[in-house]
């Protein structure tokens, strides 16, 4: 009886079997389902941090655009850029 496949069964199982198999962790669980809610929970942390990381951004941007005329007309503060 032990070594029947899944294919032979005919019956379904038995609300006792189906709790004692609960109580063993043998639990269906869907990859794809976990997949999804991962996609989610990452596309929601994304559109929530969009303006704040959009907003970081255009500071880094504009910071490292925006140089010093005298010191670009320097020539001994040159060899600091390298």
């Amino acid at each position: 009886m032990a070594d029947e496949s899944d294919a032979e069964k005919t019956e379904p199982p038995t609300p006792r079997r189906l709790e004692k198999a609960r109580e063993d962790g043998q639990v269906p669980r869907s990859r794809e389902l976990a997949t999804f809610m991962l996609l989610c929970v990452g596309l929601a942390s994304l559109w929530l941090l969009s303006g704040w990381i959009g907003t970081n951004m255009m500071t880094i941007m504009r910071s490292s655009m925006r140089f010093d005329a005298a010191a670009a007309m320097d020539s001994s503060r040159l060899l600091e850029w390298q």
